[in-house]
């Protein structure tokens, strides 16, 4: 019996050596890369970790994402007509229009895209596709500023002297949109009037949105022209934060943004950017996007946070006077116009 017990014993142990070790299964590659342009902010605002591993995933492909430090570096890239590059991320309507990049992009199927806020539409034939808006407003500390301005003819009052920062127009989308919203109202003649009439109340121009933001908070300065979404997520994003920025609507009325995104047409992955994009238009992909940016989300299904339940849409934005041809012929006119009078509060 021991003798039996012991050749039992041998025998599993050469039965279980003989079993070849189990190999990790193969992980599949992915079979298709999408290359996309965009800002560094789509990093530094944790979109990039928000959206395109989600993507990646769902769609068993990769994301090659080049970015760019400034809109001005990006307009390069873009102008130089890559035929290797499929998308890009956040073209605002204020760039675009100054530079007539609908020429450099494919164009879509509006069927696709029928239910988006239509006042974000830029070209009937859907190059630039509008993935988050707002409108040009005033943002101001209750702290510094007591009781705002409401139109730009209160704007002029001394009493605000020193509370007024601007957005760059040369560097920042805030910025050149708010110069573009200025010409619509009062037309190329009255630009420079207007600003000289402000520049008393200027205190410095700053070259991004949110550096701004955060000198507002700080109380560098009492007012600023930028995104009216922003204070609703300012206040979204530090519920805590005492008194919360305040913003309004000028009664001249305001003036669209919109950020968009378009495909080059010399890119061959048409089924993987048409994927991509309307992953960029779902109810979860915009939500993220208005979490991350304060920006409004093109898909009007998505349920706004409580914070921005006060925000007005009858906005009266003034777009329709500023036709796109009087912006690709005379935006360098008002930036230099904008250098003359206020280009030396820039730093």
């Amino acid at each position: 019996m021991r003798f039996l017990a012991l050749l039992l014993i041998f025998a599993l142990i050469m039965a279980c050596s003989s079993e070849e070790p189990q190999q990790p299964e193969p992980v599949t590659p992915p079979s298709e890369t999408l290359r996309i342009y965009a800002l560094e902010s789509f990093r530094s605002s944790k979109l990039e970790a928000a959206l395109i591993p989600d993507f990646e995933k769902e769609y068993s492909c990769k994301v090659d994402l080049s970015l760019f430090a400034s809109r001005e570096e990006l307009l390069a890239a873009i102008l130089a007509k890559p035929d290797t590059v499929d998308l890009v991320l956040g073209i605002d309507n204020a760039l675009a229009a100054a530079h007539d990049l609908q020429d450099y992009f494919k164009e879509h199927n509006p069927i696709h895209y029928q239910e988006l806020i239509r006042d974000g539409i830029a070209d009937e034939n859907y190059c630039l596709i509008p993935y988050a808006y707002s409108y040009i407003g005033l943002l101001y500390n209750p702290q510094i500023v007591d009781q705002a301005p409401q139109s730009f003819g209160e704007l002029q009052d001394p009493i605000y002297a020193n509370q007024l920062a601007l957005l760059n127009p040369q560097i920042s989308a805030w910025g050149q949109t708010f110069l573009h919203y200025v010409v619509a109202v009062f037309n190329e003649e009255g630009l420079a009037p207007l600003f000289r009439a402000i520049r008393k109340n200027v205190c410095r121009s700053y070259s991004s949105s949110a550096t701004a933001l955060n000198a507002l908070q700080n109380g560098e300065c009492g007012m600023i022209f930028g995104m009216f979404s922003a204070a609703a997520w300012l206040h979204e994003q530090q519920p805590l934060l005492t008194p919360p920025i305040q913003m309004l609507l000028f009664q001249e009325g305001s003036y669209l943004y919109t950020e968009n995104v378009a495909q080059f047409k010399g890119s061959k992955q048409d089924k993987l950017t048409n994927a991509f994009i309307k992953y960029l238009l779902g109810e979860t992909a915009q939500s993220r996007i208005l979490y991350s940016s304060g920006l409004l989300p093109s898909n009007p299904k998505v349920i706004l946070p409580q914070s921005f339940s006060n925000l007005t849409f009858s906005a009266f934005p003034q777009n329709e006077r500023l036709p796109q041809k009087l912006i690709l012929t005379n935006n360098e006119n008002w930036l230099q116009i904008w250098r003359r009078i206020l280009g030396d509060f820039a730093r």
